[in-house]
């Protein structure tokens, strides 16, 4: 499973702050290892949505200022190793899984296309929407909420969702 956190929503315009995964087990119900990558938002071609930042406005205050400060650390010019780094963590021949996959998937496609990470560990021919697995088996999809839990964190979003296709 993996979630990105944005700056903006257009698919080729925004800025991701974060992309968090985590490995899981759908059969056995297990959740595996996490990871946290973190990406400058000062890119080329890609701009800030005041709209965006209105609505991180009225999260949880803490959340955005340490994503943005674990952001703002990191050096424009590392986004393709970090991608990089990302396809190599997720394994070769990953299927990956989204919720929803037309945002996640979408701007995290374009910034690989950006800068031109090619990998077969990550294709589009591997990427499972949650809700429309879920909805293929008959049921609805739910994130499913836990203690401790923060959402828009990265890592809590993945396992959210994760625990809605377990339940």
């Amino acid at each position: 499973m993996f979630d990105i956190e944005t700056l903006g929503t257009g698919v080729d315009t925004a800025p991701m702050l974060s992309l968090g995964a985590m490995r899981f087990d759908l059969e056995t119900q297990k959740l595996g290892d996490s990871k946290v990558w973190y990406f400058h938002p000062d890119v080329p071609g890609r701009q800030l949505d005041y709209n965006t930042l209105k609505w991180w406005s009225e999260q949880e205050a803490g959340l955005f200022r340490t994503t943005l400060a674990r952001s703002m650390a990191t050096k424009v010019d590392n986004i393709g190793l970090t991608l990089a780094n990302f396809t190599a963590w997720c394994g070769e021949n990953a299927t990956l899984w989204a919720a929803p996959l037309v945002f996640d998937w979408s701007i995290l496609s374009s910034y690989l296309n950006q800068y031109r990470i090619v990998s077969n560990n990550v294709s589009r021919r591997r990427i499972i929407d949650c809700r429309s697995y879920m909805l293929g088996k008959g049921k609805d999809f739910k994130r499913v909420s836990f203690e401790g839990m923060v959402a828009h964190s990265p890592v809590d979003d993945c396992k959210s969702q994760i625990l809605g296709l377990f339940a």
